[in-house]
């Protein structure tokens, strides 16, 4: 029979109320139910309410993933829960008395305990997810998601979680150079790579998403006049290994010295609507690896290199070079099918000089050459041929424009425009076809100076369509002036020629 109790004022000693009492600390301590009501009619926790209360306070503060039943974690507090990887389900350990309690990898709920009160219980993680994308890394926890960065060096040491994209905001300035990777699924040491392929602090691997384009800017290229000779190397051998075309933006004008092509960069596409400036003096670079390499200095060196095309140009920076009329912008030796549009200014000695595979050794010529433009601007009279060609079997050129080529570089006098010229006799200067040519010059607008072997001339087969020579007497070159030297040639063909000289100027 339920006993009535009093209502007196606590504390009261009637054995009614303590005999009532004892019946709830029974109900307090044993029953499922949140709450129990003493004798004045007012409700309490009960051990159930109270544990429920706790959750609720971890619940609104977040649970904390500690790992999962396959990996293998241990659950220290009553918010720490672990995932069941084959399921996608979240637990918790119920029986608080027990923590921590250790999970060995390789189990599931039911080898450590089974699923139900005072063993694991599933729990909604909906707001871990909610609280953990508010956070700073929260789009890492999305697949698909693009995890955003400052700079180059800030993708590199990033965590990016799930996020299939990390984008920088500029390489290692904001705005320059932005680029934007993607996930490709391999793994490699943290932290290493270049702007091409790099892997993130946890050694996950990331390409350079581009849309068959590489912007030099994109490789820490900033056209400030330092020597950023290393950077574009890099750039260059990484557009020829991914395919993409080299890209320099008109008004971007980086400077390097020694920049080599070789066969590994056959297939290269030149984009260089910005002109690179050749840094230095012109002394010789550094690194020499064949006896036949340049003997002074260069901008580019394309090196037994095949099918490149596109435009390039460069800027030779001739005011600040030292007398040396073999500083040329390209050096170009053997390759073959080349479509390549030139551009050149300010330059100390030639625009682009052709020569065999080996130099001026007995090697192979280039062949299929075609230029659709060479054009080769100074401000006033330097430099000594805009193109030489020292070897060649077949270079097709589509309009020749040489401005102030010639004059004085030390004591030498300098010829000026277009100077086929081998060296030596086993050197072939063969099948030349230019369609437009165009020189101004204080020198000699226009040579062949041919050789003989074993009886043969080897320069043979040279047709111009039409021909355009301004000469410029500069009084203090003391020179001669010749519109043309033609000597030693067999099969030279000339459509039309216009020479001409301007009066000296008092």
């Amino acid at each position: 029979m339920a006993t009535t109790p009093t209502n007196l004022s606590v504390p009261s000693e009637s054995p009614r109320d303590l005999k009532f009492n004892a019946g709830k600390i029974d109900e307090f301590v044993t029953s499922l139910a949140l709450q129990y009501i003493d004798r004045f009619g007012d409700a309490h926790y009960t051990i159930e309410g109270l544990k429920a209360l706790v959750l609720q306070q971890i619940y609104n503060l977040g649970w904390n993933p500690v790992g999962s039943f396959q990996g293998g974690a241990t659950v220290s507090s009553a918010g720490d829960i672990i995932q069941d990887e084959t399921t996608g389900v979240w637990y918790r350990w119920d029986d608080l008395s027990t923590l921590p309690k250790f999970v060995p990898a390789g189990s599931t709920p039911g080898s450590t305990g089974g699923i139900g009160d005072g063993k694991w219980l599933a729990v909604d993680v909906s707001d871990v997810l909610r609280k953990d994308l508010q956070g700073s890394n929260g789009s890492t926890l999305i697949g698909g998601s693009v995890y955003v960065v400052d700079y180059f060096s800030d993708a590199k040491a990033a965590n990016a979680g799930k996020s299939k994209y990390i984008m920088t905001r500029g390489h290692h300035t904001l705005g320059v150079g932005a680029a934007t990777y993607f996930s490709d699924g391999t793994t490699g040491a943290p932290s290493t790579g270049n702007e091409l392929k790099f892997y993130d602090a946890t050694g996950n691997g990331w390409y350079l998403h581009h849309d068959g384009t590489i912007d030099c800017r994109q490789f820490g290229v900033v056209a400030d006049g330092s020597d950023e000779t290393t950077k574009l190397q890099l750039w260059l051998d990484c557009c020829a290994q991914s395919g993409a075309e080299a890209y320099i933006p008109v008004n971007v004008s980086p400077s390097a010295a020694g920049l080599i092509c070789t066969s590994q960069h056959n297939g290269l596409k030149f984009k260089w609507h910005g002109y690179v400036k050749h840094w230095g003096d012109g002394t010789k670079p550094a690194t020499v690896v064949d006896s036949w390499d340049p003997s002074s200095g260069y901008v580019l060196y394309l090196k037994e290199v095949s099918d490149l095309t596109g435009e390039i140009r460069i800027d030779g920076v001739r005011t600040s070079k030292i007398a040396d009329e073999h500083i040329h912008n390209i050096h170009s030796y053997g390759g073959k099918n080349h479509v390549l549009s030139l551009f050149f200014k300010e330059t100390r000695g030639d625009g682009i000089y052709l020569n065999a595979a080996h130099g001026n050794q007995d090697s192979t010529p280039p062949s299929n050459m075609t230029y659709p433009l060479v054009e080769s601007v100074n401000s006033d009279y330097d430099g000594r041929n805009a193109m030489s060609i020292i070897c060649a079997d077949g270079v097709s050129i589509g309009t020749f424009v040489s401005y102030k080529h010639g004059g004085r570089i030390g004591t030498v006098m300098q010829p000026g425009g277009l100077d086929i010229e081998p060296n030596y006799s086993y050197q072939p200067c063969t099948n030349i076809q230019i369609d437009s040519y165009y020189s101004r010059s204080c020198g000699t607008g226009f040579t062949i100076f041919g050789k003989v072997n074993t009886g043969n001339m080897v320069v043979r087969n040279i047709s111009i369509s039409k021909m355009e020579i301004v000469m410029e007497y500069i009084s203090s070159n003391n020179n001669q002036l010749r519109g043309s030297l033609l000597m030693g040639a067999d099969g030279l063909y000339i459509g039309s020629s216009h020479i001409r000289d301007l009066l000296p100027v008092d």
